[in-house]
Formats: C-alpha cells, structure tokens, sequence
C-alpha cells in the first residue's frame, strides 16, 4: 500500500509540473496592455455612435441602417449579446461573427486556446476580442464588414476607412488598414486583441 501511495504521489507531481510547463509557456502571449472598457469619457459613446460622429476628423463612424438587425437576425435580436467561440490551436484557424472574421494563421499560436468574438455596438461596426490582454506570435488578420451602412453601395466614400483600436488609456489608435470596396470591408494585420471599430 504505502508503495502504492508513493507511485501516486510522484504520478501527481509529474502531472503538476507539466500543467506548470504548460501554463507558463501558454501564458507567455498574455503580454500585451490592451483593454476593452474606454477609460476617456471623450470615446465612451463610441461605440453606440449617432450620425456625425467622428473619431478622424472629416470622416463618419460607419453606422448599420436602422433596419440590419431585423433584416439579418429578426427583431427580437440583441447584437450586445451575441458572441462566438472558437478553440484554436498552432495550426491556425478563422473566427466568424456574422460577416465579420479574424484569420490567425499557422504558427500564431504555441498551443490550444479559446477565443471570443463579440459585437460591441448596437448600431457602429465593432467587435471585442477577447482574451485580453492576448498577444500573438505572428501578426493576424482582422477583417470588418461596413456591409448596410452609409458607406455599402453608392453612399459616402469608403476608401480612407480604418481599423482602429481603443488603448488602455482609452485613446485610439489606427492600424495600418486596406479597403475592398467590392467586399464592403476593411481589414488590418494585428498583434494583440482589444475593442476594434470602423472610422
């Protein structure tokens, strides 16, 4: 029996610290400072934005048309609640959420790990992405759709959208961005996740 007992609780201890292993070299891309609650006043309505709204001067935040909920996902929908979860793992993968999409490609991650998308306005284009803090090793690919507001089709120019990210200081900064005018979409290489939104 006490043999019996000795084997078990060297088993554990190898378990332990192989979850340690794990744990801490998982951890190492939980570095980046980002957050997804505004701490300025000055972007906290943002991300409920009315006509007009600006962030770069000269330029309107993309609103949805006031009927999308309804045409897409019925009336009775709450797009604050609505979230996916992927599991990815070292071989990359793509997270959807309604025409929105993030691509994370091989080798951006060291192991498996459970991501979040969630809409962060009723009536801007916005996501959180979460975790947060969470870094990558290898940049990827956030894609977001301006499909039904004032820039889809023949409405207001599109083509000096951006993707901009709120910083932990509530500031926000614009991210190197490529428009596809055909797509309705504007896409950005990033490095950590945060609150993204259209300008």
């Amino acid at each position: 029996m006490k043999k019996l007992l000795n084997t078990f609780t060297i088993a554990c201890g190898v378990l332990f610290a192989l979850l340690a292993v794990l744990f801490f070299s998982g951890c190492s891309l939980f570095e980046a400072p980002t957050t997804a609650t505004p701490t300025s006043s000055e972007y906290t309505d943002l991300w409920n934005p009315q006509p007009g709204d600006q962030v770069v001067e000269g330029h309107d935040v993309p609103i949805l048309n006031s009927d999308y909920w309804e045409t897409v996902n019925g009336p009775t929908i709450n797009p604050a609640a609505i979230r996916v979860r992927v599991v990815i793992g070292p071989a990359g993968g793509v997270i959807a959420l309604g025409l929105h999409t993030l691509l994370i490609p091989p080798g951006a991650l060291n192991t498996n790990f459970t991501f979040f998308m969630t809409y962060a306005s009723n009536s801007g284009v916005a996501v959180d992405c979460n975790p947060s803090p969470f870094s990558f090793l290898l940049p990827v690919t956030l894609t977001l759709s301006y499909e039904n507001t004032q820039y889809d089709g023949d409405g207001e120019d599109a083509s000096q959208l951006q993707i901009m990210y709120m910083a932990p200081d509530g500031t926000l900064e614009a991210w190197p961005s490529t428009v596809d005018e055909s797509a309705n979409t504007v896409s950005a290489q990033i490095d950590h996740f945060s609150r993204y939104i259209i300008s």
